[in-house]
């Protein structure tokens, strides 16, 4: 399989271009690859993000950003910081040192002041979406959101926000969360707890957003991931829920 998808992405449409570009996010660098067609007006824009607990260079992102490009919008993947080739915090004391929903919005303007495309969607996978969402919904220029294998807040409580966790436990979920990172520091559960407090997917709800979000899930989700993407979606105002089985 690993053959194949990179003899597919090293054969991808010779008319879409790939560039590494940076743009700062409260200081820091934030590493990105810009795909787009060679020729054409691409009035439509997509920022990619990849989850922080996934390889952000990873074949799959790369072939999805590229079939996207091939579709005609321009589509740049970003790393958040502290991954792939992104800067790290100089600190991690506060849930801000680590604000990757602050790495998106700063995304969002890179191409709008760069590529001033006319709409702006914002794809993320896994943990990256509760940051793209808590964006999105808070940010007029962003016109959609997609979501694949989002966490919710039921799963979300459960693995990291759990009463009485023992101290190897707490160090397990920490290392688990940051395990693609390049970080130099250790990070503390506590502070994943407060970006997970701050920045969930039910913000669409109590917010009251009519911003249209696809959540997409795969086969590999649990039926109780699976129930609880049905109930959000019933409480929910414009959200539309496909499953891959």
């Amino acid at each position: 399989i690993v053959i194949i998808l990179f003899l597919i992405i090293n054969n991808y449409n010779k008319e879409i271009t790939k560039k590494n570009v940076y743009f700062y996010s409260d200081g820091i660098k934030i590493a990105g690859v810009l795909y787009e067609k060679k020729s054409g007006t691409n009035s439509e824009g997509i920022v990619f993000v990849p989850s922080p607990k996934a390889s952000q260079n990873s074949l799959l992102y790369k072939l999805m950003s590229k079939k996207l490009a091939e579709k005609g919008y321009v589509v740049l993947t970003i790393n958040l910081r502290g991954y792939g080739k992104s800067e790290e915090p100089k600190k991690l004391e506060t849930a801000s040192d680590l604000n990757f929903t602050k790495d998106i919005e700063n995304a969002v303007t890179f191409l709008k002041e760069n590529k001033r495309v006319d709409k702006i969607y914002i794809i993320s996978h896994s943990f990256a979406t509760i940051f793209a969402v808590t964006e999105g919904i808070n940010d007029a220029r962003v016109n959609k959101l997609i979501a694949l294998s989002p966490p919710l807040q039921p799963f979300l409580s459960e693995r990291y926000l759990a009463q009485n966790m023992t101290q190897e436990r707490k160090l397990k979920e920490a290392e688990g969360f940051m395990k693609y990172s390049h970080l130099s520091q250790e990070i503390e559960l506590s502070l994943i707890q407060e970006l997970i407090k701050e920045n969930n997917i039910e913000n669409y709800i109590s917010k009251n957003s009519t911003k249209p979000f696809l959540i997409a899930n795969g086969e590999l989700e649990t039926e109780e991931q699976l129930i609880n993407a049905k109930n959000f979606v019933r409480n929910a105002k414009r959200v539309k829920l496909i499953t891959w089985k």
